[in-house]
């Protein structure tokens, strides 16, 4: 009897470690109900058994490049036939990435319900024109999305790019975050019957509303998740712990090793600081190999950029600078008004036209020069220098433009002109740069969202402020000095 029961113990605890091994440390098992990263199946890894089955979607990339880790859809969709989701959890989170091919195509559904009337996430809905949308029904066995027909929320996407979509539910209060962001708030007193359904994603349960695109990474739990857990979903960690000398933690010792007091800790920290600096240092980047690689950082509020190593041999960032405090954490002020803008003196920051469009911030030159920095560690603004040398690899200010921005007509107004035998702009350095237009010093007002971008160039010279500028119907790239008060976009280039 006792060899019986060890043997049971050890099955369970092998299984429990297995079901732990297949779990990143950034997802919450507490609540998990469900758990889809996609990674070569459809499979749930709560361990819950509540597996989708793929009715035509193909496996792809995700939005780090790794093959067959996430799923496209067209026309398709993956169904989870298992009754195990309660449309009516007193508190819930539903966390989904999504990527869409296709943003002007209207009618998106990202997930519903089986059957059909209990809840739904769609993009581009007829009712909520280039937003994200939730519905949510009091009782599946009737027609009445009492609780929210279409309650938009979010921006306009990018196509081709990720995005993080939670719904948390804490009893009758609704959060919507897109990118870890909190976007709005929504209040009902209506309240769902508890009722079990099955879960289809890529369409609606009734085979309509298909997703042109791709999704990876659903979570369900049956609590609201923190806004800390929201943010290492989106980061893909567990966060960062940050103490001063050392603190116990029952009979164990955290010690903060970026700032050590132990001597053996701070000779440790000194030999792996020089081999880190003896690698990097090391590193040939202009290594024709290495230029086209992809990866990703996150700055220091957890905003999420995509780099590509360019043909000067250097790492970029691809989307535009979007936090709202400096380095050291003190916050940079959002100013909306153009006479408030206009007089300013100081660091400030706003979005192209006062409106999120997921583009990035603009900012003053006085934030540009600010000793307390924008860059995260490790990384820095692009230089006025590094901005020739780019160029001069690209061929030069008459063709880098086109080379630069992002091909077609999709967000630069249309000819978007590039070089070469089509006229067009090609994107063939993969930099896939978007317009926002500038802010003008002068009066405050913006210009061109669709038909330009200004880039600030970092340089050391004191009061000198360089820029690069992109326009839709020049394949060239423009250069030119400007005054502290305009507002332009800035990218990061790797130390």
């Amino acid at each position: 009897m006792k060899r019986v029961l060890l043997t049971l113990t050890l099955v369970l605890f092998i299984a429990q470690f297995a079901k732990a091994q297949d779990i990143p440390s950034y997802i919450p098992t507490d609540g998990l109900v469900a758990y889809y990263p996609f990674n070569g199946n459809a499979n749930d890894e709560s361990g819950n058994g509540h597996h989708g089955t793929v009715n035509g979607a193909t496996l792809t990339s995700d939005r780090d490049g790794n093959e067959n880790s996430s799923y496209l859809f067209d026309n398709n969709n993956i169904s989870i036939e298992n009754q195990f989701y309660n449309n009516g959890y007193e508190s819930y989170t539903f966390n989904i990435w999504f990527l869409t091919n296709n943003p002007s195509k209207t009618m998106q559904c990202l997930f519903n319900t089986t059957p059909h009337d209990g809840e739904g996430i769609g993009y581009n809905h007829e009712n909520a024109l280039n937003t994200f949308s939730h519905g949510k029904n009091s009782n599946v066995s009737q027609h009445l999305w009492d609780i929210f027909s279409s309650n938009p929320f979010g921006f306009q996407v990018q196509q081709n790019m990720w995005y993080m979509i939670t719904i948390v539910k804490n009893s009758g209060n609704y959060s919507y975050y897109v990118n870890k962001s909190l976007d709005k708030t929504s209040t009902t007193s209506l309240t769902a019957e508890n009722q079990n359904t099955g879960l289809i994603f890529g369409s609606t349960s009734l085979g309509s509303e298909f997703l042109s695109g791709k999704l990876d990474d659903i979570g369900i739990w049956n609590r609201a998740l923190t806004e800390q857990e929201i943010q290492n979903l989106y980061s893909s960690s567990t966060g960062d712990i940050l103490l001063n000398g050392i603190v116990s933690a029952q009979d164990n010792q955290i010690k903060n090793v970026a700032d050590p007091t132990h001597s053996q800790d701070v000779t440790t920290k000194k030999y792996v600081d020089s081999k880190t600096s003896e690698i990097s240092n090391n590193q040939n980047f202009s290594n024709n190999s290495q230029i086209g690689l992809t990866g990703v950082v996150y700055d220091f509020e957890g905003n999420r950029y995509e780099t590509v190593i360019m043909c000067d041999g250097k790492q970029w960032t691809t989307q535009y600078l979007n936090v709202s405090h400096f380095a050291n954490g003190e916050q940079i002020p959002e100013v909306t008004g153009n006479e408030a803008w206009r007089d300013l003196t100081t660091p400030a920051w706003c979005y192209s036209y006062n409106q999120d469009n997921g583009r990035g911030k603009i900012y003053n030159g006085f934030a540009l020069t600010d000793e307390r920095g924008l860059a995260p560690e490790g990384w820095h603004i692009a230089t006025e220098e590094e901005w020739n040398d780019l160029i001069d690899c690209l061929g030069g200010t008459e063709v880098a433009g086109g080379k630069l921005k992002i091909s077609g007509t999709q967000y630069w107004t249309s000819p978007n002109v590039g070089s070469g035998v089509t006229g067009k702009a090609s994107n063939s350095s993969g930099m896939s740069l978007l317009p926002d237009g500038f802010r003008e010093g002068a009066n405050g007002n913006f210009y061109s969202e669709n038909e330009f971008v200004s880039i600030w160039n970092y340089s050391n010279i004191p009061d000198r402020r360089p820029f690069v500028n992109l326009l839709n119907d020049k394949a060239e790239i423009l250069k030119g000095l400007t005054d502290p008060y305009d507002g332009a976009h800035i990218l990061l280039v790797k130390d």
